[in-house]
């Protein structure tokens, strides 16, 4: 187990477990994966995987979207584990990477695990489409939420199964611009559908209810991602336009 921080463990011991040893490929499946060059190869490689995201998570606490994300993880009460999602759980059972409270929601807040594999996404970092490290920064997104004891779900909206999917992508936008990565923003839940010319301005336009809430329920986190310039930013829009009314 490798920790990042106060409150995230980083535990590929999953793969160990009578569950998860069911779960990795055969020797068959691995040759196979080693001779076509993927990173599916290491799939029960304890060590590989703690070190992999172990670097991810350095990488993103890098950017300033990011370090906001993980500075509220290790501030929480509650504590973080990211573990491994196998490729025949995603082929099988259509498990996707995902953060699911403890024991259920509790609006206290609640423990949190992120179910998540990067290999899939690697190829991703030379020939385009999402990255292993916007995922993870979409989940890391939804753990905050989750340990603070947050769920806001108004059913679909525009693009988005519910709010807390659309929260989830107007933060990893926001890393991604901060990263210089504006080709892999979104528009909608589903990764292939790019955000295109839009700006923060047309996205904060759209969703001002929804972005508003983010922010009230956030305040802490709002104050800081308000005063990051020169990226796509929809918070620090907003900040501006509540400034004018004020100022009329």
């Amino acid at each position: 187990m490798r920790y990042w921080g106060k409150n995230i463990e980083i535990d590929g011991s999953f793969y160990q477990t009578e569950m998860g040893k069911k779960l990795l490929p055969t020797a068959a499946e691995k040759a196979q994966w080693k001779a076509m060059g993927s990173y599916f190869q290491y799939e029960g490689n304890v060590e590989f995987y703690e070190v992999t995201v172990q670097n991810m998570m350095r990488e993103i606490a890098g950017n300033k979207v990011g370090q906001i994300l993980i500075r509220a993880i290790n501030q929480s009460a509650q504590k973080l584990r990211i573990i491994p999602l196998t490729s025949k759980e995603q082929a099988f059972q259509k498990k996707i990477p995902c953060a699911n409270p403890v024991g259920g929601y509790n609006p206290k807040g609640n423990a949190c695990v992120i179910w998540y594999e990067p290999w899939s996404r690697i190829p991703n970092l030379i020939f385009g489409g999402n990255s292993p490290y916007q995922v993870l920064v979409h989940e890391l997104q939804h753990a905050v939420r989750q340990m603070r004891g947050k769920w806001y779900n108004t059913g679909a909206v525009g693009g988005f199964p519910n709010s807390e999917e659309l929260f989830s992508v107007l933060i990893e936008n926001m890393y991604l611009s901060a990263a210089g990565q504006p080709e892999r923003m979104v528009g909608a839940y589903d990764q292939g559908i790019p955000l295109g010319n839009r700006s923060d301005k047309d996205f904060l336009k759209q969703y001002f209810n929804e972005i508003s809430v983010w922010c009230d329920q956030m305040k802490d986190l709002t104050v800081q991602l308000e005063l990051i310039h020169s990226i796509w930013n929809p918070i620090r829009v907003r900040r501006s336009v509540l400034d004018l009314i004020i100022t009329l």
